[in-house]
């Protein structure tokens, strides 16, 4: 029961619709963003009306691998998987594609419905149902323990694995049987709790909150003593991952408390704390959580999704060092860990043992992990044999593995050559990639590369590109090669592509630091990385190239850029070349130059210095006009985000000009100047952006962003925000946009709210459109949205939107009292409950069940009474039934508990008073300062006459 099958693709049910994660009988899921999707089929199968009557079904999947073709129509077709109901009683041919792919297409991530026909046709003619028939519903179905069968049919050419191989025996094996992990002088795991479990939620005590919202690092022992012994999980889990802000520089203790959390008998328990231990391994000392191996292994036993993807990482991260777990990852790879497959390729030659697994998983799942560790365990033979095959995904996973081959065969390297000309893309791309690794390489294999046709996929001419520039020795047709594709191209993308991959090449040939340099004026003054990597032996030519006044304008300014990039990278003396850099662009900034160099010199000159004199004007005065495009965005994104109000002006001239190359950085930063920027509405409205276009989008969404943060000009930006609502689509995300900047003018220029209130309660009615932007249209509008409260209530039961209703109602204030309720359950149930306690406060709250909260919270909730004690002060004298818990509070070891202890006492008031001469204690004595002024504060409020005196 419950036994499962992984399935390469998705599948169809016994309906022929195509199965997804909705369906109680399929799972689809996926083990990291870039790799395949899997589909898991379960044995129990609820649904099975097509074929019996009965309630409760069984089914097992067996694996099919079709030879040649199937003719059905004139069609050629092949099957992934048949389900059957009982032996040997097929109900489905599992297939995902349509008749016009192979077994290895992959499926898109969004089907039309269309598409889903198309495969229950493709069902029906796989069974011959062509007629209309009733279904045999076959034998009385009994419960079955019936183990999945193996293969039914040999892929040709798959290798014969011998089941004596010590690989293949593990995967047979039990867990518990399999050869212990031993890691010499590993210490001893920690003891672990093993007594009573406290149920989830009950209270916890204070000074063990308090522990579990420490910052102090000599708490780190008494934290990792309440993860280890604490008698309720939530409470252990929490020490946990407090213990990542605590830990020190050894790393020794956190791990062995982790240890110890991996001894919990409960699996969600222990796939959190995998987590913590997947945050912490690209960082800790391998050598170090080497010790934990024996606990980590003993986590690949379980198989659910979450835990084996989470454990198999870790694994792979670790790498050589992981070797005394191969039995367990052999097993783990067997029973469909695609990661635990991926380390044992880390692990490199010693775990040789596991080659014989390794080559059946990939050949039987067309693994892509599989394929990649035959590479790296140097299987050169098993990769030759998928390079070869005739189906094309399995020729692709032989190409991925080859770019890990060290020292391939004269006849790996000949199928490679053959291979990089392939029409199908991962197949070329990695081909590219693996000759490009060869060393030495040879004009075959440059040749080979030129030849290399443009491919549709960009992204696999950027690894013929990528190749090419890595070449070594180098080819000397190499960089007119990478021009011509430069000169030919027009796409964005691909032309920095090429122009990354010319840099390169010649940073690898130790081209002149002018050819250099004409690649930052290609780049539009941006320094790439094969540059910055050269930064000791080209820092003083590049000193050389500036001084030079014979040279271009451009390349002279390329160098002041490359100078400012490379002098970070140096190993010693940075301060020194940063005065020496500034010093350069003055004397270069004496000689009046034109752009591109003025404005590099500017870009530079703030950069260094951006407190001198001129430092602001000499910035506005580079951006005004053309010249080295990246660092003009960056200017102009400092102007806007610094407020620096000298420059306002040539932001303005800019929009007016209609500047399009700066626009889009321009518009997310002029806001910042508020109503200053009012001269520069005219502009922003009259700029010609089709909301329609897709590639707009965001420049779009940037001119509403400028028009509302300026908030001028209703005049002219609210008919303009107005008919952007008239002429787009009812159904278009972005009017929220609109709607939020549109309120944003109506709010600071007091006018009518009556249409953006219709507008946002049109957006909260409707489900496909922009929530989160109606709720900020209203917190925009405050107490003006008191009408829309029935409206914003209910969305503070969603996740996504409880923050922005929380805002929203929060700006209303005491006018959506109605809310009251709902935001008291708010505070309840959910995990961050600081702004729904803010929201309380602004609404003034004052019912029964919003006392009985407050109390509870001051008396047991460590991490939100601080926020509650705040809200009461606000409250002033109607929180002075709660000055014993606040009183409480001046003595807490947090400070901010303190201060807000005594802003609050000092508001409430004359109920307060009898505080007054603690709070003069604190106002002396407390180590904190701002302890110290609220104190001083509240004895104000509350005792004017003292205060004087004192």
């Amino acid at each position: 029961m419950g036994r499962r099958k992984r399935v390469l693709d998705a599948a169809i049910d016994s309906t022929g619709l195509e199965a997804t994660c909705a369906s109680v009988y399929f799972v689809r899921r996926r083990t990291t963003k870039d790799s395949s999707w899997k589909t898991i089929v379960y044995q129990r199968y609820p649904k099975l009306s097509l074929v019996s009557d009965v309630r409760t079904n069984f089914i097992l999947a067996y694996r099919v691998f079709v030879r040649g073709k199937t003719v059905d129509r004139g069609k050629a077709r092949k099957a992934d998987y048949l389900l059957f109901y009982q032996p040997n009683l097929p109900i489905a041919v599992v297939e995902s594609k349509d008749n016009n792919h192979s077994v290895g297409d992959r499926l898109p991530r969004t089907r039309l419905m269309l598409f889903r026909i198309g495969l229950l046709v493709s069902f029906i003619f796989a069974l011959g149902c062509t007629d209309r028939s009733e279904p045999d519903p076959g034998p009385e179905p009994v419960v079955t323990s019936q183990e999945v069968l193996d293969e039914v049919v040999v892929v040709e050419g798959k290798p014969k694995i011998t089941d004596d191989q010590p690989a293949m025996a593990w995967v047979r094996m039990e867990f518990e049987d399999l050869p212990k992990v031993e890691v010499p002088e590993a210490p001893q795991p920690l003891p672990y709790f093993s007594g009573e479990e406290q149920p989830a939620g009950t209270q916890v005590p204070e000074d063990v909150q308090l522990l579990l919202e420490s910052y102090d690092k000599k708490d780190f022992g008494q934290v990792a003593e309440l993860a280890r012994t604490y008698p309720q999980r939530e409470v252990r889990l929490a020490a946990m991952k407090r213990l990542e802000l605590l830990v020190e520089d050894d790393n020794h203790m956190m791990i062995q408390t982790l240890r110890a959390g991996l001894q919990d008998d409960d699996s969600d328990f222990r796939a959190k704390v995998l987590l913590i231990f997947r945050g912490g391994v690209p960082y800790w000392d391998k050598q170090v959580v080497v010790k934990a191996l024996p606990e980590l292994a003993g986590q690949l036993r379980d198989t659910s999704p979450l835990h084996s993807d989470v454990v198999g990482i870790i694994f792979k991260e670790l790498g050589p060092v992981a070797l005394p777990a191969l039995p367990q990852l052999c097993w783990a790879a067997g029973h469909g860990n695609s990661y635990a497959l991926e380390a044992i390729g880390e692990i490199g030659s010693k775990a040789s043992v596991a080659i014989p697994l390794v080559t059946e998983l990939t050949w039987d799942e067309r693994s892509s992990q599989g394929a990649v560790a035959l590479g790296k365990l140097q299987v050169e033979a098993e990769v030759l044999k998928l390079l070869k095959d005739s189906d094309v995904r399995t020729k692709g996973l032989g190409a991925s593995a080859a770019r890990y081959i060290k020292a391939p065969s004269r006849e790996l390297v000949v199928e490679l050559l053959s291979a990089a000309n392939d029409p199908a893309a991962p197949v070329c791309a990695y081909s590219a990639e693996a000759l490009g690794n060869i060393r030495p390489t040879t004009p075959e294999i440059a040749g080979a590369l030129f030849e290399v046709p443009k491919h549709e996929i960009p992204w696999v001419n950027h690894a013929v590109y990528d190749a090419i520039a890595k070449l070594d020795p180098p080819a000397p047709e190499g960089l007119d090669f990478l021009n011509r594709r430069l000169a030919e191209t027009n796409e964005e993308e691909n032309r920095e592509a090429i122009q990354e991959a010319i840099t390169t090449w010649k940073a690898n040939n130790k081209s002149p630091v002018t050819s250099l340099l004409e690649d930052v004026v290609a780049e539009e003054g941006e320094v790439s990385d094969p540059i910055n990597d050269q930064a000791q032996e080209i820092y003083e030519p590049l000193k050389n190239v500036l001084a030079d006044k014979s040279q271009p304008n451009a390349i002279r300014g390329a160098a002041l850029l490359a100078l400012d990039s490379v002098h970070k990278y140096l190993e010693e003396g940075q301060a020194e070349r940063s005065e020496e850099i500034t010093a350069l662009a003055r004397a270069c900034l004496a000689e009046k130059p034109e752009q591109p160099l003025f404005g590099a010199i500017t870009h530079v000159l703030y950069g260094h210095n951006s407190s001198a004199e001129d430092a602001d004007r000499l910035l506005a005065e580079g951006v005004v006009t053309k010249g080295f495009l990246i660092p003009r965005l960056d200017d102009v994104a400092k102007i806007g985000y610094l407020k620096i109000e000298e420059g306002l002006p040539a932001l303005i001239d800019l929009i007016e000009q209609k500047e399009m190359s700066v626009m889009l950085v321009l518009l997310s930063e002029i806001g910042s100047f508020g109503d200053k920027a009012a001269d520069a509405v005219p502009g922003i409205v009259k700029l010609d952006i089709d909301p329609n276009d897709k590639k707009n989008v965001t420049l779009f969404k940037n001119q509403l962003i400028a028009l509302g943060e300026i908030g001028a000009r209703p005049d002219l930006s609210i008919p303009f925000l107005k008919n952007l609502l008239d002429t787009t689509d009812p159904a278009m995300w972005e009017r929220g946009d609109i709607v939020r900047a549109l309120a944003l003018v109506v709010a600071k220029n007091d006018e009518d709210p009556k249409f953006v209130l219709e507008q946002a309660g049109y957006l909260l009615d409707n489900q496909l459109t922009n929530h989160m932007a109606a709720l900020d249209a209203l917190k925009t509008l405050g107490p003006k949205a008191a009408p829309m409260v029935s409206k914003i209530t209910p969305c503070l039961g969603q996740v996504s939107l409880s923050w922005f209703a929380c805002e929203a109602l929060e700006a209303i204030g005491p006018d959506a009292q109605e809310a009251e309720p709902a935001l008291v359950e708010l505070v309840r149930t959910a995990d961050n409950k600081h702004r729904a306690i803010r929201a309380l406060g602004a609404i003034r709250a004052s019912s029964p069940e919003f006392k009985k909260l407050a109390t509870e919270m001051l008396e047991s909730d460590v991490e939100h009474r601080g926020t509650m004690t705040e809200v009461l002060g606000e409250l002033g004298t109607s929180s002075a039934e709660f000055i014993p818990q606040i009183q409480k509070l001046l003595e807490s070891p947090k400070t901010m508990e303190r201060v807000y202890a005594a802003r609050a006492l000092g508001n409430i008031g004359e109920a307060a008073k009898p505080d007054v001469d603690h709070l003069k204690k604190l106002a002396e004595k407390d180590p904190d300062y701002s302890v110290k002024e609220a104190a001083r504060e509240a004895v104000k409020k509350l005792d004017p006459q003292q205060s004087d005196e004192s």
